[in-house]
């Protein structure tokens, strides 16, 4: 970790515990994927986690309200993947240019 936070390029982290292991002190900024519990559930039975252990996971995260509050970003991953992306691409733009305008005051 020492690494990345030298780093002087952009940094993703996915990191369903961001918080709650105090990694988000790390951050310069945060985007938060929502999704309904119903989804999440879903999407987790899909890559084979049953719902007794994605229910366990969730109960040792904070709530979503929480993550979204402390979000700078929150993406809304209800709709189609293509919704998605695009958010995240403009989310991307904004945060690259905060980025080239560090950089430029270094």
């Amino acid at each position: 970790m020492r690494g990345i936070a030298r780093s002087r390029g952009m940094v993703v982290l996915d990191a369903p515990l961001l918080f709650e292991t105090g990694a988000d002190r790390m951050c310069d900024a945060i985007v938060f994927l929502d999704a309904p519990r119903r989804l999440r559930r879903l999407r987790a039975t899909k890559r084979g986690i049953t719902p007794g252990e994605a229910a366990r996971r969730e109960r040792l995260q904070w709530s979503t309200a929480s993550k979204k509050r402390r979000a700078d970003y929150v993406i809304d991953n209800t709709g189609p993947i293509s919704r998605t992306k695009e958010q995240a691409r403009k989310i991307y733009v904004e945060l690259n240019g905060l980025l080239d305008r560090r950089r430029r005051r270094n």
